[in-house]
């Protein structure tokens, strides 16, 4: 008898207590007023160390303003979840709990958030399986994940496929050692707004055995142009980043930190966060280490441009 020893998580979707969280930071979140704008970006939560930033890349071209989109507040209605939920089959009133319309059972069920109009689908507490699954190639998973959204009435205006799927990895330990292999495929879809990439949360289909939809979070906001505001360069927010003022990822341990792309784009909030306005923030990839440890962990980092 084989035992489920850990399971490992490699750009994947992972859905806790209803909500889906996609491959973030964790990070907290900090109202700064900008010209009268209440506006929100990600602010360090947690231990962080505080590693040598080099760069490995020219620091882009930013244009000296940006504009801002203020977002169309979605307005849910119990009849609104209900009608979504049909098409997956589930029937029932909707309950309202943590400001998400909920129907479905502990085997499947259908999340609709009130103040955003973010959507979740999860196939309850999958049990975990003893052998590889079933699961189709990397264009068919893609082919699946298009058509579930189109059934849904859910398909992304303007957005891409990722190239590369996500993962999901189990590892069972049994009496001849511990076997790793992928249970799930993640189809992950990015938008952006007048050719500027979001970031943040993000689109993402899950499939398992059989070329089964096993969860589903949708995250697209209506938003409007409000007004152009002046930016920083890129190389004030690489020194406010250096400087703390920023938020990345590296821990305690990490001394040094290598990075390979710097970029601009649009923060969107989780599906269950309200946001009044979409606002600039510099990004920061790379790779993180510690000293001794011999590894490289992939670095993020984002420091808000207005």
């Amino acid at each position: 008898m084989r035992t489920i020893t850990a399971v490992v998580l490699s750009l994947i979707v992972a859905v806790v207590a209803g909500h889906a969280l996609i491959g973030g930071l964790g990070c907290g979140w900090d109202a700064v007023g900008v010209e009268g704008l209440r506006v929100e970006f990600p602010q360090i939560a947690g231990p962080t160390g505080d590693p040598i930033i080099e760069l490995a890349v020219d620091l882009p071209d930013a244009p000296s303003a940006m504009m801002i989109y203020r977002v169309k507040q979605a307005e849910v209605t119990p009849d609104a979840a209900a009608e979504l939920a049909k098409r997956l089959g589930l029937d029932g009133e909707p309950t309202l709990a943590l400001g998400a319309y909920t129907l479905g059972d502990e085997s499947r069920f259908l999340s609709v958030w009130q103040g955003t109009g973010g959507i979740s689908y999860n196939k309850g507490v999958l049990p975990f399986p003893e052998s590889p699954p079933n699961l189709p190639s990397e264009e068919e998973a893609k082919r699946i994940a298009v058509e579930f959204l189109d059934k849904m009435g859910l398909s992304l205006r303007g957005a891409a496929i990722r190239e590369s799927l996500g993962t999901v990895k189990m590892r069972l330990a049994g009496p001849t050692g511990s076997e790793t292999y992928v249970c799930q495929l993640v189809v992950m879809f990015d938008c952006e707004i007048d050719g500027v990439p979001l970031c943040g949360d993000r689109s993402a289909v899950g499939i398992g055995n059989d070329g089964e939809v096993v969860h589903m979070v949708r995250v697209q906001r209506d938003v409007e142009p409000y007004r152009q505001l002046p930016i920083k360069s890129a190389t004030q927010a690489l020194e406010e980043l250096r400087e703390g003022k920023g938020t990345h990822n590296a821990g305690w341990d990490c001394e040094r930190v290598v990075l390979d792309r710097v970029y601009l784009a649009y923060w969107m909030e989780g599906l269950s966060d309200p946001q009044e306005y979409v606002v600039p923030v510099y990004v920061f990839d790379g790779g993180s280490s510690s000293n001794g440890s011999g590894e490289t962990q992939v670095f993020r980092g984002y420091v808000n441009a207005l």
